[in-house]
């Protein structure tokens, strides 16, 4: 299957964009797994369930301006969710780890297609001169899981800043660190 980086600077809204594709693979039916290496488990839910809701998550996370039609649609939505979404968000996983609980989800809840927030966040086993080799061999390693696994996995990264500075469309280069 396919391994695809979804690389922006930070604060562009990758994760949001990766909730919504999370969210027309689930209207499709699909499991799906979600390793999310920085926010908890109950954030992830929370924002998908603002964009299942169609309301602003800025509200909800403000506790303010919600109305009572946007609360309801929060609950629906967050009903909906059920079992269709599985997350983990243990932090600092080490690849082998991201491994092993990626094939667990595979095969005890039939995930059909995983995704990663984000690359940098994964830890490669090893020594490593640098952060760019450990990115390369973390990369390598999760090809290697869509390929076994037979999914694609999806995985967020942070471009550095040399696409803006050269005023260009972003390459594989620009990728933080990699």
């Amino acid at each position: 299957k396919h391994y695809i980086i979804i690389g922006a600077r930070p604060g562009v809204g990758k994760t949001t964009f990766v909730l919504n594709l999370m969210q027309r693979f689930m209207q499709r039916n699909l499991k799906v797994g979600f390793f999310s290496l920085e926010m908890s488990a109950e954030d992830v839910i929370t924002k998908y369930a603002c964009i299942c809701a169609g309301v602003d998550h800025k509200k909800v996370a403000r506790g303010t301006g919600l109305t009572n039609d946007d609360y309801q649609r929060i609950v629906d939505a967050y009903k909906k969710v059920g079992d269709s979404i599985i997350i983990d968000d243990q932090p600092n996983l080490m690849l082998s780890q991201l491994s092993a609980r990626a094939k667990r989800m595979v095969l005890s809840h039939d995930v059909k297609v995983l995704f990663i927030d984000y690359l940098s966040e994964v830890k490669g086993e090893g020594r490593f001169n640098n952060k760019q080799e450990e990115i390369q061999h973390v990369s390598k390693g999760l090809r290697a899981i869509a390929k076994n696994l037979n999914i694609p996995v999806i995985c967020i990264a942070q471009l550095n800043r040399e696409s803006e500075k050269a005023n260009r469309l972003p390459i594989k280069s620009d990728l933080r660190e990699s």
